[in-house]
């Protein structure tokens, strides 16, 4: 008996150690990075916003609600999608959305906004609106019919105009000692180009309250501070560094911070996507079958097949209703006959769309090496991607909005280049710019006006600018047959040339390999381009067949060639999308809410378990001291689980702490007044406690399994914070039965 006492203390000193052994990469080891995330918490712990990269910090000397109010409206006015709100200090910081480039906030708060209006000194001197602004002559102040302070500047039907009655035809404008415009009849302000988004502002707004100005590299310099202080208070013996296992618990988003994102899946651009699918089937098995349609294909705008033939129309239908019986007859256009959807297909793909998409962010996501990242449906194609610990929330956005339609087509090198030339100029003066520039809409002029045949695309090779935005380079005539798509893509990898250029390296499934060795034989000497979401990304001749399943994507003149080819890597080796999926919302939230959201829900836990272990010791005296070493134990296992599992803790896992608290005890307060009973039947105190333990053991194991049992069901069936407490509320189910009943 004395040698089993023994090992019953040695098991939980084991326990105890062990677990605080665990958990010491959590306590102790710091990188710097993490040091730096702490510190950028704590200087920007009053922005709802994550990171100084989205805010800018600013002095003001005046009333600070005022000039918030005055800033907020000029940034309103710009249409720049940013927002001032006060510190505790009275200055305040413009926070930006996602998106958003602090040089256009800047430019649109740097004018002081001063207006004045002069004349001319001799009146007999004008000048023509299209010259004043390089010669004007010299301008006095306006008599005092007209003061400084009492200009200016309102907006009546889209024209701007001097407010008051004191300027005259002939006067000039000026902004912060500029002149940007000339007073016309009825005070209407004139100027030789258009008013920018940021002039505008500037003058509808009005000038400011006080004086701002920017606190510059205030933020690095509080940050740089605050590491040097943790560096002086956080100290790990590089030997015992050596000796930490490799466990840490994870923190969810609410507690590290992240990147939230909410996804919108193209719905409606899916279910066209596959009714143009299926026009493609449908093209190739009447190609087989040897009917005599001329053309089919699938309609831009609606999921509507167009058969073009000169068959009879019950024929057409009776060979639809046998391969494609999702179709039901819409219309007929001359030769042209149309085929729709059926509605209950419609919904089938709809569902179909929103599943295949979040199995590929999953996929997309897990690649990333985002620890217990969260990916849900929100309803009406809605998808949430919560990404812990992600910082540059640029990385994330290429990655999961890619669609990654990957198509190789046959470039037409017979096509004629002078007809080309004169087809994009007829375009080029037809259509307005922002449809001449989108190759969809192009495409369907063209064929609307039989300039291009239905069975041929144009396709642009792209090159990127300096500012990250692409620009059509030359275009090709493409036939609109597509040979093989990402689907026929088994990997993708990153690789580099002779050149040490990087290139996407692909390698093809079996039927891919297949077509794409019968294509690379068939036409040799002729161009196969590669298109990925409509863009032709590169056009490389077919020297001699290629039939060993692997093919490459130059990255062409991309500015940051590397990381692009990754992107690009990753999204093909994980899949395409089939439809578009549009960020909707991008919220980055801060280390700062998790600090503060583990300094309050610690404190909330350790005041509650300081108030049990107080009760347990007053109630049951000795027996209650033994009571609080076990439930001491029991917190040190329940973190030591989750740091050995990996498993994320959140907000609602502290909470699920604090109850494992009270659950536990609960377990003790049976025990013990079980006991307690039996000593009052007279019973000795070494039996009492054996029948004790025996007669208790079924309460408490029912307790805590019913509990485990809805602990269960939240777990399969809830998501984010639900799953967070569900996680910690079993581990802590597990280690109070252990520490309540061997401990």
């Amino acid at each position: 008996m004395e040698g089993f006492y023994w090992f019953r203390i040695s098991v939980i000193a084991t326990m105890f150690f062990g677990g605080l052994y665990v958990l010491s990469p959590s306590v102790l080891q710091e990188s710097a990075e993490d040091r730096l995330a702490k510190a950028t918490s704590q200087v920007d712990s009053k922005q709802d916003l994550a990171g100084p990269d989205l805010t800018l910090q600013f002095e003001v000397e005046g009333d600070a609600a005022t000039m918030m109010a005055a800033v907020n409206e000029r940034l309103a006015l710009a249409g720049v999608a940013a927002r001032a709100r006060i510190n505790g200090e009275g200055d305040f910081r413009v926070h930006l959305d996602a998106g958003t480039r602090k040089e256009n906030v800047r430019k649109v708060l740097k004018p002081q906004g001063v207006l004045r209006v002069m004349a001319l000194a001799d009146p007999e001197e004008s000048a023509e609106v299209e010259d004043w602004t390089s010669w004007i002559g010299a301008l006095v102040p306006l008599p005092g019919d007209l003061p400084d302070d009492a200009v200016g500047v309102v907006e009546e039907d889209q024209t701007l105009k001097i407010e008051g009655e004191g300027a005259r035809e002939g006067q000039y404008l000026l902004l912060d000692g500029i002149v940007v415009a000339r007073v016309a009849a009825g005070g209407t302000l004139e100027r030789p180009s258009p008013w920018s988004n940021e002039t505008r502002a500037v003058l509808l707004g009005g000038g400011w309250p006080g004086a701002l100005s920017e606190v510059e590299a205030a933020q690095k310099e509080e940050q740089e501070v605050a590491v040097a202080e943790q560096e002086e208070t956080v100290i790990v013996p590089p030997w015992y560094e050596g000796l930490l296992p490799d466990t840490a618990i994870n923190l969810g988003l609410d507690l590290q911070g992240g990147i939230d994102l909410t996804l919108q899946v193209g719905l409606d651009e899916a279910i066209i996507g596959q009714a143009s699918r299926d026009a493609t089937y449908l093209r190739g098995k009447a190609q087989t079958d040897e009917r005599a349609f001329e053309l089919v294909r699938g309609d831009r705008n609606a999921p509507t097949i167009w058969v073009t033939t000169d068959e009879e129309l019950s024929g057409v239908q009776d060979y639809l209703n046998e391969n494609m019986r999702f179709y039901v007859y819409e219309a007929t256009e001359g030769n042209r006959h149309g085929f729709t959807m059926q509605s209950d297909r419609q919904e089938e793909v709809r569902k179909q769309v929103v599943e295949q998409v979040l199995e590929t962010l999953r996929k997309r996501v897990d690649e990333t090496g985002v620890k217990e990242p969260s990916i849900v449906k929100k309803g009406g194609g809605s998808i949430n991607v919560q990404l812990p610990g992600m910082t540059d929330y640029q990385q994330a956005v290429d990655a999961l909005g890619t669609t990654a339609v990957l198509e190789f087509r046959l470039h037409d090198g017979q096509f004629d280049d002078a007809l080309r030339e004169q087809m994009l100029r007829a375009a080029e003066g037809a259509l307005p710019e922002e449809q001449y520039l989108d190759d969809d809409t192009l495409n369907d002029w063209l064929w609307t006006t039989r300039r291009l045949d239905e069975d041929r695309r144009l396709g642009w090779l792209y090159q990127e600018l300096p500012d990250g935005s692409l620009e059509r380079d030359y275009p090709l005539v493409l036939f609109n047959e597509i040979m093989l798509t990402g689907n026929d893509v088994n990997n993708a990898s990153v690789q580099w040339d002779q050149n040490n250029q990087p290139n996407v390296s692909l390698e093809f499934k079996p039927r891919g390999a297949r077509v794409f060795c019968d294509v690379t034989t068939e036409h040799v000497r002729e161009q196969f381009a590669i298109m990925l979401d409509g863009q032709v990304r590169s056009a490389p001749s077919i020297r001699e067949p290629i039939c060993g399943g692997a093919a490459s994507i130059e990255m062409g003149a991309a500015l940051d060639a590397t990381k692009e080819a990754q992107t690009l890597a990753l999204v093909l080796r994980t899949g395409s999308l089939d439809a578009p999926v549009v960020i909707s919302q991008v919220r980055q939230v801060g280390a700062s809410l998790g600090q503060d959201s583990i300094r309050k829900g610690g404190t909330a836990t350790l005041v509650g378990g300081a108030i049990v272990l107080l009760f347990m010791l007053l109630w049951y005296r000795s027996a209650g001291l033994i009571a609080d070493t076990a439930l001491v134990v029991n917190v040190v296992m329940v973190l030591a689980l989750l740091a050995l599992f990996g498993a994320t803790l959140t907000l609602p896992g502290i909470a699920g702490i604090a109850l494992t608290i009270g659950m536990a005890v609960d377990a003790n307060i049976i025990i013990y007044e079980r006991i307690r009973e039996e000593l009052k039947l007279g019973v000795s105190p070494r039996k009492a406690v054996d029948v004790g333990f025996e007669k208790a053991m079924v309460a408490v194991l029912d307790a805590n399994i019913t509990t485990a049992i809805a602990g269960v069901v939240l777990y399969s069936y809830g998501t984010g914070p639900i799953k967070g407490f569900a996680v910690t509320l079993l581990v802590g189910i597990v280690t109070t039965l252990v520490t309540a009943l061997f401990v």
